[in-house]
Protein backbone atom coordinates (compact mmCIF):
# COMPACT_ATOMS: atom_id res chain seq x y z
CA UNK A 1 0.00 0.00 0.00
CA UNK A 2 0.44 3.50 0.76
CA UNK A 3 3.70 2.86 3.25
CA UNK A 4 5.42 0.77 0.70
CA UNK A 5 5.49 3.25 -2.08
CA UNK A 6 6.97 5.34 0.39
CA UNK A 7 9.56 2.84 0.90
CA UNK A 8 10.18 2.35 -2.45
CA UNK A 9 10.83 5.93 -3.57
CA UNK A 10 12.52 6.60 -0.73
CA UNK A 11 14.81 3.48 -0.39
CA UNK A 12 14.84 2.30 -4.41
CA UNK A 13 17.54 -0.32 -3.93
CA UNK A 14 15.47 -1.90 -0.69
CA UNK A 15 13.25 -5.15 -2.28
CA UNK A 16 9.63 -4.23 -0.86
CA UNK A 17 7.43 -6.75 -1.21
CA UNK A 18 3.73 -7.02 -1.07
CA UNK A 19 2.48 -8.68 2.52
CA UNK A 20 1.16 -8.35 5.94
CA UNK A 21 2.31 -9.55 9.38
CA UNK A 22 -0.31 -12.40 9.02
CA UNK A 23 0.63 -13.72 5.73
CA UNK A 24 5.07 -12.42 4.44
CA UNK A 25 5.92 -13.52 1.86
CA UNK A 26 9.25 -15.00 2.47
CA UNK A 27 10.41 -18.85 3.24
CA UNK A 28 10.77 -20.24 6.68
CA UNK A 29 13.76 -18.69 8.50
CA UNK A 30 14.45 -16.46 6.07
CA UNK A 31 15.30 -13.55 8.04
CA UNK A 32 17.34 -12.54 11.45
CA UNK A 33 15.41 -9.47 12.93
CA UNK A 34 11.55 -8.00 12.55
CA UNK A 35 11.03 -5.08 13.20
CA UNK A 36 7.35 -3.22 13.97
CA UNK A 37 7.15 0.12 14.70
CA UNK A 38 4.05 1.32 16.26
CA UNK A 39 1.31 -0.92 14.54
CA UNK A 40 1.37 -4.69 16.24
CA UNK A 41 -2.06 -3.46 18.17
CA UNK A 42 -3.79 -3.30 15.06
CA UNK A 43 -2.18 -7.32 13.83
CA UNK A 44 -4.15 -10.44 14.39
CA UNK A 45 -2.32 -11.22 16.98
CA UNK A 46 -2.34 -15.38 17.26
CA UNK A 47 -1.95 -15.26 13.18
CA UNK A 48 0.70 -12.42 13.33
CA UNK A 49 3.00 -13.98 16.47
CA UNK A 50 2.59 -17.68 14.47
CA UNK A 51 3.61 -15.94 11.44
CA UNK A 52 6.97 -13.75 12.15
CA UNK A 53 7.95 -17.21 14.18
CA UNK A 54 7.88 -18.88 10.89
CA UNK A 55 9.79 -16.61 8.85
CA UNK A 56 12.72 -15.93 12.20
CA UNK A 57 15.26 -18.26 12.13
CA UNK A 58 15.67 -19.73 15.52
CA UNK A 59 17.36 -17.16 18.02
CA UNK A 60 16.41 -14.39 15.64
CA UNK A 61 14.45 -11.28 17.04
CA UNK A 62 11.51 -9.39 16.95
CA UNK A 63 11.70 -5.45 17.76
CA UNK A 64 8.30 -4.06 18.69
CA UNK A 65 8.53 0.03 19.54
CA UNK A 66 5.65 2.17 20.46
CA UNK A 67 6.55 6.02 21.47
CA UNK A 68 4.14 6.55 24.74
CA UNK A 69 3.72 9.62 25.98
CA UNK A 70 5.69 10.11 29.43
CA UNK A 71 3.90 13.51 30.74
CA UNK A 72 1.78 16.34 29.54
CA UNK A 73 2.01 18.34 26.62
CA UNK A 74 3.32 22.17 27.48
CA UNK A 75 1.54 24.09 26.64
CA UNK A 76 -2.13 21.76 28.15
CA UNK A 77 -3.45 20.68 25.08
CA UNK A 78 -6.70 20.11 27.28
CA UNK A 79 -8.97 21.37 24.58
CA UNK A 80 -7.84 19.22 21.99
CA UNK A 81 -7.82 15.95 23.81
CA UNK A 82 -12.07 17.22 25.28
CA UNK A 83 -12.46 17.91 21.66
CA UNK A 84 -11.68 14.51 20.33
CA UNK A 85 -13.00 12.99 23.34
CA UNK A 86 -16.47 14.48 22.29
CA UNK A 87 -15.91 13.63 18.55
CA UNK A 88 -15.52 9.83 19.72
CA UNK A 89 -12.37 9.24 20.03
CA UNK A 90 -12.08 5.60 20.04
CA UNK A 91 -9.40 4.51 22.78
CA UNK A 92 -9.64 1.09 21.82
CA UNK A 93 -5.92 0.70 20.42
CA UNK A 94 -4.32 2.85 22.99
CA UNK A 95 -5.97 0.53 25.52
CA UNK A 96 -4.98 -2.71 24.16
CA UNK A 97 -0.96 -0.78 24.41
CA UNK A 98 -1.76 0.02 27.77
CA UNK A 99 -3.24 -3.12 29.17
CA UNK A 100 -1.03 -4.86 27.44
CA UNK A 101 -3.43 -6.88 25.85
CA UNK A 102 -1.68 -7.12 22.59
CA UNK A 103 0.88 -9.33 24.47
CA UNK A 104 -1.53 -12.31 24.92
CA UNK A 105 -0.70 -13.97 21.60
CA UNK A 106 3.11 -14.63 22.78
CA UNK A 107 1.87 -16.25 25.57
CA UNK A 108 2.97 -20.00 24.70
CA UNK A 109 4.37 -19.00 21.54
CA UNK A 110 7.90 -19.87 19.78
CA UNK A 111 8.93 -16.43 21.45
CA UNK A 112 10.73 -15.74 24.80
CA UNK A 113 10.58 -12.38 26.41
CA UNK A 114 9.72 -9.57 25.82
CA UNK A 115 12.76 -7.60 27.20
CA UNK A 116 11.84 -4.06 27.51
CA UNK A 117 13.84 -0.85 27.09
CA UNK A 118 13.10 2.31 27.17
CA UNK A 119 13.87 5.91 26.02
CA UNK A 120 13.58 9.27 26.52
CA UNK A 121 12.86 10.86 23.67
CA UNK A 122 11.31 14.27 23.78
CA UNK A 123 9.66 16.12 20.88
CA UNK A 124 9.12 20.30 20.24
CA UNK A 125 6.45 20.54 17.97
CA UNK A 126 5.15 23.78 15.87
CA UNK A 127 1.15 23.77 15.75
CA UNK A 128 1.87 22.66 12.17
CA UNK A 129 3.64 19.51 12.98
CA UNK A 130 1.31 19.40 15.89
CA UNK A 131 -1.80 19.43 13.05
CA UNK A 132 0.19 16.65 10.96
CA UNK A 133 0.72 14.09 13.62
CA UNK A 134 -2.94 14.40 14.92
CA UNK A 135 -4.00 13.92 11.32
CA UNK A 136 -1.99 11.28 10.75
CA UNK A 137 -3.49 9.11 13.77
CA UNK A 138 -5.34 6.17 12.37
CA UNK A 139 -8.94 6.93 13.72
CA UNK A 140 -8.79 10.44 12.20
CA UNK A 141 -7.30 9.76 8.70
CA UNK A 142 -10.10 7.08 8.43
CA UNK A 143 -12.75 9.79 8.71
CA UNK A 144 -14.73 10.91 5.49
CA UNK A 145 -13.02 13.73 4.10
CA UNK A 146 -15.45 16.16 5.08
CA UNK A 147 -15.42 15.51 8.72
CA UNK A 148 -12.04 14.90 9.15
CA UNK A 149 -11.24 18.43 7.68
CA UNK A 150 -14.15 19.97 10.03
CA UNK A 151 -12.39 17.95 13.05
CA UNK A 152 -8.60 19.31 11.70
CA UNK A 153 -9.89 22.89 11.65
CA UNK A 154 -11.16 22.52 14.72
CA UNK A 155 -8.05 21.34 15.80
CA UNK A 156 -6.19 24.32 14.47
CA UNK A 157 -8.25 27.01 15.97
CA UNK A 158 -8.07 25.50 19.57
CA UNK A 159 -4.23 24.91 18.96
CA UNK A 160 -1.94 28.34 19.80
CA UNK A 161 0.50 28.85 17.26
CA UNK A 162 3.56 27.96 19.53
CA UNK A 163 6.04 25.45 19.96
CA UNK A 164 4.88 22.71 22.12
CA UNK A 165 6.96 20.62 24.56
CA UNK A 166 5.97 16.86 24.08
CA UNK A 167 7.30 14.43 26.60
CA UNK A 168 7.80 11.13 24.84
CA UNK A 169 8.79 7.78 25.85
CA UNK A 170 9.77 5.05 23.23
CA UNK A 171 9.31 1.44 24.56
CA UNK A 172 11.31 -1.01 22.46
CA UNK A 173 10.47 -4.95 23.68
CA UNK A 174 12.31 -7.33 22.51
CA UNK A 175 11.12 -10.97 21.88
CA UNK A 176 13.63 -14.07 20.78
CA UNK A 177 12.54 -16.43 18.61
CA UNK A 178 12.99 -20.00 20.38
CA UNK A 179 15.34 -23.18 18.97
CA UNK A 180 13.15 -25.90 18.60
Amino acid sequence: GASRAILEREAPRAEALAGTAEAIPLPEGAVDAVFCGEAFHWFDGPRAVAEIARVLRPGGLLAVLFNRPAGPIEPSVHGVSQLLRERGHPHRQSDRISSGEWLEPFAGSLFTGPRELRFPNPQRSSRARMLDYLASVSWIAGLEAAERESLLDDLHELLPDTTFAWPWETHLLLFERASI
